[in-house]
């Protein structure tokens, strides 16, 4: 061995946080955590093949937890510093992967919500908004440590609006959009679902249609 040598270590180092990714493939624009341009530190992703976000979301990630594990070993053994994903419903594994590693894993931001409702004062609940409310379970909250904590969940379901124009005095003004998991039928079913909205003061525009959106926000405020 030759006197001075340095041993062990990785073969690139740098990466500060590793990305499970689902395996998906779209347009990610700055600001989506699939493009590396979003962080201000280097990131390392792994897609996890076979991890389609209908299987995740609605079917409850059945069969990927050793994909997901290896994935993670994979980061692990380039140098990362911690792991987190890009899908919150990995929170089900969170026990799982934190146990098949040695650095830190946060799969989602769940994580932070008995934190927060031990800010709040006695009596409120912790808000919850999520892409499929229906596909958020038990077994998800336990993995995130949420247990009996009282919680409000809302969805990108189309009921979201609903939620909101039932909270707040203000008018609502609903846009349903083209981009969802499972049967979305491209924004219909969230069109339908605010169309049928039981809450008063939900103005609902055409599917993708941000900019009626805003115009007719602009027209509301210039009468105020």
């Amino acid at each position: 061995m030759t006197a001075g040598r340095v041993q062990g270590g990785f073969n690139q180092y740098g990466f500060t946080v590793g990305i499970l990714m689902l395996d998906t493939q779209f347009p990610r624009i700055p600001g989506d955590m699939g493009n590396a341009s979003t962080f201000p530190f280097p990131v390392r992703y792994q897609r996890v093949e076979g991890a389609d976000p209908d299987l995740v979301v609605r079917r409850g990630a059945a069969g990927l937890l050793p994909a997901f594990i290896e994935g993670a070993h994979q980061l692990q053994h380039e140098g990362v510093g911690a792991i987190t994903t890009n899908c919150g419903f990995l929170v089900k594994f969170q026990r799982e992967l934190a146990a098949a590693v040695r650095v830190p894993v946060f799969t989602s931001s769940l994580l932070l919500v008995p934190l927060v409702h031990r800010l709040l004062p006695p009596g409120r609940r912790v808000g919850i908004m999520t892409v499929n409310a229906a596909g958020l379970t038990q077994e998800h909250l336990t993995g995130a440590g949420i247990g009996d904590i009282p919680i409000a969940v809302a969805g990108m379901e189309g009921a979201l609006p609903s939620v909101v124009a039932g909270l707040i005095p203000a008018p609502v003004i609903a846009v349903p959009t083209s981009v969802g998991y499972g049967a979305s039928f491209e924004g219909l079913a969230a069109l339908l679902g605010m169309l049928n909205s039981c809450a008063p003061g939900v103005s609902v525009v055409n599917i993708d249609n941000g900019f009626g959106a805003g115009v007719i926000a602009a027209r509301i405020l210039s009468r105020s």
